[in-house]
């Protein structure tokens, strides 16, 4: 077996990876490679290693946050009908489908049964347990309190997979009446302009020049086609770039939040769903500058992990976590206000609870109107478009008849 050990060596914590049988011959090898007398091991993971190829598939595979919470759930009945962990762990890996999940839950009960925690044991498989995860589990584990977190974590999931669906479905409508705007242009200056380009040629008509201009498009619609594709290709590609540098990302982000509507959404439901789960880890024992570090892993926004990594400042050194969200862009004053009377009050848990459920309902009535404000605009911009390339289309048969009269 690989093990993962931490431990700190002349007062400096390092990270070693350690391969051996068990679990008791790690300390013996790594004292043998640092020196046992200036080594002091904090922790020993274990983290087995593909066998075969078919062991290494199943790593490459994806549990997604349904299979977890129903996990989470199975779980917690399992343990409160009274079955031991490995009992429900061999139990449940039975009864998976997922083959990914059914490995890993092999690996872990087989490590469990070798005497490592439960937390520890989720530790070697990070791409399906995440810190945020793992760290709930284990203090769960030392105040004896897991069956309540087990039922914690599948309420995160569940809002994680809830907050990925209202946004899929605020923006499912508008990208369907886009995607048929731009068929019907597709078609209108594919197939109906050039036809109409040639009887006018035909029949030597004056053009207007907003007709030369649309016959001018449709004369070079697929080269035009083809850069706006290569456009939003090199946008996409430059986004991803962005996203890279954290300095850039985070002015590139303060732009977004001061965009109407559109930053409000961004802002409430991803700051939501941050104070979500800081109102449950602190609610499951762990300690506030833990959660905030947990916290600004959690986030794949730049500048709110720079406010979070702030506030964790401030209360490690003896302030109070609304004094270092003072001056947000992301945290509303309303909600900071709630927080700082939650710590006045010592509920700070339920208090940033109430101000996560408060930003959720407000991105909700939000993105009611949404599809409505939209709806509007798009059939309206759409209807123009229809009607100027008519009009750059009949123009010239009317003239046409009127000489002809």
């Amino acid at each position: 077996m690989v093990f993962l050990v931490e431990a700190y060596v002349n007062n400096r914590r390092q990270t070693f990876t350690i391969e051996a049988e068990n679990a008791k011959e790690v300390p013996e090898l790594l004292f043998e490679r640092t020196g046992a007398g200036r080594t002091t091991i904090l922790s020993v993971t274990p983290v087995r290693a593909a066998r075969h190829a078919a062991a290494a598939r199943l790593r490459r595979g994806r549990v997604g946050p349904k299979e977890l919470e129903l996990f989470c759930r199975q779980l917690q009945a399992m343990l409160s009908a009274g079955m031991t962990l490995l009992e429900s762990l061999k139990t449940l890996e039975e009864q998976t489908a997922s083959r990914k999940l059914k490995h890993a839950l092999n690996d872990i009960a087989a490590n469990v049964r070798s005497g490592f925690s439960f937390a520890s044991s989720l530790k070697g498989h990070p791409d399906i347990f995440n810190p945020l995860f793992c760290s709930m589990v284990e203090t769960a584990e030392e105040s004896g309190r897991l069956e309540e977190t087990l039922l914690r974590l599948a309420d995160v999931l569940r809002r994680d997979q809830e907050f990925k669906g209202k946004l899929k479905q605020a923006m499912a409508y508008p990208l369907v009446v886009l995607s048929l705007a731009a068929a019907v242009v597709t078609g209108l200056f594919t197939f109906v302009v050039p036809k109409f380009t040639t009887l006018l040629a035909a029949n030597d008509v004056p053009l207007p020049l907003l007709t030369r201009f649309m016959m001018a498009v449709a004369g070079h619609f697929v080269w035009i086609a083809a850069g706006a594709a290569a456009i939003a290709a090199g946008a996409a590609a430059a986004w991803r770039s962005v996203r890279k540098n954290e300095n850039v990302s985070a002015r590139v982000e303060a732009l977004l939040l001061r965009v109407p509507v559109f930053g409000r959404i961004v802002c409430y439901l991803n700051l939501s769903q941050i104070l979500w789960t800081l109102a449950t880890l602190l609610r499951t024992g762990v300690n506030l500058v833990r959660s905030l570090d947990i916290l600004a892993g959690a986030t794949s926004y730049a500048s709110l992990k720079r406010e979070i990594a702030l506030a964790r400042l401030a209360v490690e050194k003896g302030d109070t976590l609304s004094a270092g969200f003072q001056g947000s862009m992301w945290l509303p004053p309303v909600e900071r206000q709630m927080m700082a009377v939650g710590e006045r009050s010592g509920n700070l848990d339920r208090m940033v609870e109430h101000a996560a459920g408060l930003l959720e309902k407000e991105a909700e009535m939000i993105l009611g109107r949404i599809p409505s404000l939209m709806e509007a605009g798009i059939t309206i911009a759409v209807g123009v478009g229809v009607l100027v390339v008519m009009l750059s289309l009949f123009l010239p048969i009317v003239s046409m008849y009127q000489t002809v009269k």
